[in-house]
């Protein structure tokens, strides 16, 4: 029975084949192994080499080279679409003066001429007396920057706060009770009265009661004192009012 070849016998085997580029015959394989192998015993290892596709032979019988199989396998390329990438900056338009002023300012600190202060400017100006800028530009920042609030009625930016609160506080209160109104329906139901869909009557009258109870402990503070009248008034805050 032959004797069984071990892996490490055929990788020693095949790294003898490798270093001939141009391939190895039997007879230079069995004078590499100093004719210690027999030639039957080497055509069966070249036989199994072949069949599991680690070396490959060439030629017919009596020239026949071995040579290490060449690696194979598949390969599919895909053809991208081309994509154009473009940076540019975004800029706010500027007249022609400040156009020049910009690439002034851009250009490299060497190239940039040195520039101080202009003392006379400084010197002409005497507070509370004199202005840096000429009266046309003061009055247009000066009409730009004007607050619109005098333009309308008494206590609107207070009652603007107090609408804001009163969403807010109905929504947070009712959360804590579990109802499922979004802040977004809150608002539009103190506001325009619009209940929103897939919601039960429970839950929008829940909120418009805590949105009473809310508005009559901020616009009479007076009466919101510890009375039957306070307490009753105030019942739509409990979730079984």
């Amino acid at each position: 029975m032959p004797r069984l070849t071990t892996p490490q016998e055929l990788a020693h085997l095949v790294a003898r084949i490798a270093a001939a580029p141009n391939g190895l015959g039997i007879d230079e394989l069995l004078q590499a192994q100093d004719n210690t192998l027999q030639r039957r015993t080497l055509q069966r290892r070249l036989a199994s080499l072949v069949a599991q596709g680690r070396i490959q032979t060439v030629g017919e019988a009596g020239a026949v080279l071995c040579r290490v199989a060449p690696i194979v396998g598949n390969a599919s390329l895909t053809d991208l679409p081309d994509t154009l990438h473009a940076t540019g900056e975004v800029c706010v338009p500027t007249s022609p003066e400040g156009e020049a002023i910009k690439a002034l300012v851009r250009q490299p600190r060497q190239l940039r001429p040195p520039v101080g202060h202009k003392l006379e400017f400084l010197e002409r100006y005497h507070p509370n007396h004199t202005a840096y800028l000429p009266p046309a530009l003061r009055n247009q920042l000066h009409a730009l920057g004007r607050s619109p609030a005098h333009q309308t009625p008494a206590g609107t930016f207070a009652q603007g706060i107090f609408n804001r609160l009163l969403i807010d506080l109905s929504w947070a209160s009712s959360q804590m009770e579990g109802n499922t109104y979004s802040r977004l329906d809150t608002e539009r139901l103190i506001e325009f009265g619009q209940a929103a869909e897939g919601k039960n009557a429970l839950e929008t009258q829940m909120i418009l009661n805590h949105k009473k109870a809310i508005e009559y402990l901020v616009r009479d503070p007076s009466a919101a004192s510890l009375t039957p009248q306070t307490v009753i008034a105030c019942m739509p805050f409990c979730p079984t009012a």
